[in-house]
């Protein structure tokens, strides 16, 4: 598990992105139900990116809603939208700490036990498809009558 500290200002945190001990400062996006965590790096913004995401992150509304939702909804002065901007500096870190650029057609897997219980879950999916297949063919079997 990733160390994720709470600075000052909602969404912005300070984590442990490469589990070296070293703590950076970065805009959480989302966190994900497989723990992959979108964010942006803090360092890998110029002063008017800061404060373009400042604005964001002070709004009225900003702790109801994840920052991915709180951009997908912002416009900025300069006519963009806030997530189609912000969204060429979205890294994503994977449960097992693999850092990637974000993509949609891309995640990580998750840990072993979140694989196992998707698997396991999968499984029984199929297990009561059959059932219910097995159930349907022999009510429909013509009786000796």
């Amino acid at each position: 598990m990733v160390d994720i500290r709470d600075s000052n200002f909602p969404h912005i945190k300070f984590m442990d992105i490469h589990g070296n001990g070293i703590m950076e400062e970065v805009a959480i996006m989302k966190v994900f139900e497989n723990d992959d965590i979108a964010y942006i790096p803090i360092s890998s913004l110029d002063g008017t990116d800061k404060q373009r995401l400042l604005s964001i992150v002070t709004d009225k509304h900003s702790r109801m809603f994840d920052l991915h939702e709180l951009m997908k909804s912002t416009k900025l002065k300069n006519g963009l939208n806030a997530l189609e901007y912000f969204q060429q500096l979205v890294r994503v870190r994977t449960a097992s700490g693999q850092i990637i650029d974000a993509n949609p057609m891309r995640r990580g897997a998750g840990n072993r036990q979140q694989q196992a219980a998707y698997t396991a879950e999968k499984q029984q999916q199929q297990d009561t498809m059959v059932v219910k297949k097995k159930k349907v063919m022999l009510s429909e079997a013509p009786s000796d009558e």
